[in-house]
């Protein structure tokens, strides 16, 4: 802290100023809360099966993903590419020769591709070729399905340019592909690809479509071999097991309709998003009233604190004296929030944070914390619905020292 900082928050009409500051913060963030909706969450909803499943033998036409980056490769979501009946120009293809403005996308699936099979269509976030994130242009903030792709002609030939490639078994030739495709189904919901995963009971977690993510073309088939993968990705995207079996899957194109995400995987997708608002604003209220706190006290303390998701509200960050109503050494502030009050047993100190707390209640502190005093401030009963108090009938801020822990703290609520 510079020496003018100091000088300034030694000032009561400063402090005072800074203290509305996190007053006014911490109504917004409780108005955030509020605004939140409390029924979107169902924490005993039993999750639905994937669709019925197709045998792997009776399966005359295999599924693969192909992932695109739009910050390497183009972007997959071109309307163009999904509205043609004709042959569009090829996406799929690894020829040195073919020269189409975007490199080339090898995988081995390529060598075993054919007419009439599927290809699902995932959008990666985009990078750059360093692999540093560039700005989205479509909004997306995570990887999606988008729709269907069948191909119509797939062309194998002798590239001098290309590199050899493994063809098979003992055998390398320098052997390109090009394949051509129409669109069968762009999604009326897209599939957001980690809700599937996070969703699934039945291993489409371990498949190779994303358990091998630096693979642009990728088979889907279960770890065993068998393409029962494909049906239960199939499912996931509210698609029909015939299409796995049927003649020719363009005659069902015309049909398929309230395609992409589920109802249900919505709706998870929309709880995992609440949780995540809500943990986010809750671990500000937590913070705010923590920090109005210790200015209080006469201390001071950086914009920046270290966040703790995983389940839980809360923070950590070091703070130092500033005038004389303080205390000798820097603090270290361990923040819990909670909607519970009473809360003790409804929250968790991780491993590190709880050993500090002992090592200083037992006069034994490392070095580097020799130079700080250690508090866990715990703000109770956070609003979680429209109907709970504001900010000026929430329970005080509590503030225990390093004995407190020692003597209550039962080992059952430690984490990590």
């Amino acid at each position: 802290m510079t020496p003018r900082r100091a000088q300034l928050l030694a000032d009561p009409a400063i402090v005072e100023h800074h203290r509305t500051e996190l007053r006014n913060r911490l109504e917004d963030d409780l108005a955030e809360v509020r605004s939140l909706l409390p029924d979107q969450v169902d924490d005993n909803r039993i999750w639905s099966e994937f669709g019925s499943e197709v045998s792997h033998r009776e399966h005359i036409r295999r599924v693969f993903v192909a992932k695109y980056n739009p910050g390497k490769w183009g972007e997959p979501d071109d309307p163009e590419l999904w509205t043609k009946r004709a042959p569009v120009d090829t996406w799929l293809w690894d020829s040195h020769s073919l020269n189409t403005g975007r490199p080339a996308n090898s995988s081995p699936a390529l060598r075993t591709i054919g007419e009439g099979d599927l290809v699902i269509v995932m959008r990666l976030r985009p990078t750059d070729y360093a692999n540093k994130p560039v700005p989205d242009a479509k909004g997306y903030d995570e990887p999606v399905l988008l729709g269907v792709w069948v191909p119509v002609l797939v062309y194998r030939y002798l590239d001098p340019a290309s590199p050899p490639r493994m063809v098979r078994s003992g055998l390398r030739l320098r052997l390109a592909t090009e394949v051509w495709h129409v669109p069968l189904v762009r999604f009326d919901k897209e599939v957001r690809v980690n809700v599937i995963r996070n969703r699934d009971r039945k291993g489409i977690n371990l498949d190779p479509e994303f358990a091998e993510p630096n693979v642009t073309l990728v088979e889907v088939k279960g770890p065993d071999g068998h393409r029962t993968a494909a049906a239960r990705l199939l499912a996931a995207c509210s698609l029909p097991g015939d299409l796995l079996t049927c003649p020719d899957p363009l005659t069902y194109g015309p049909s398929l309709r309230k395609t992409g995400m589920r109802r249900e995987d919505v709706k998870y997708w929309k709880d995992m998003r609440y949780r995540h608002t809500l943990r986010t604003a809750a671990e500000r209220v937590a913070v705010d009233r923590s920090r109005e706190n210790v200015l209080a006290r006469g201390y001071d303390f950086p914009e920046c604190w270290n966040h703790q998701r995983h389940d839980r509200w809360g923070g950590d960050y070091e703070c130092w004296p500033v005038n004389q109503t303080a205390g000798p050494r820097k603090l270290a502030v361990e923040v819990k929030g909670t909607s519970h009050d009473p809360w003790l047993g409804k929250i968790k100190l991780q491993r590190s944070q709880y050993d500090r707390a002992i090592r200083r209640a037992e006069g034994r502190p490392l070095p580097h914390e020799r130079d700080y005093d250690w508090e866990v401030h715990v703000q109770a009963g956070i609003p979680v619905s429209a109907t709970d108090p504001d900010a000026a009938v929430l329970p005080a801020l509590e503030i225990h020292d390093p004995h407190f822990v020692q003597t209550h703290w039962k080992a059952t609520w430690i984490e990590g």
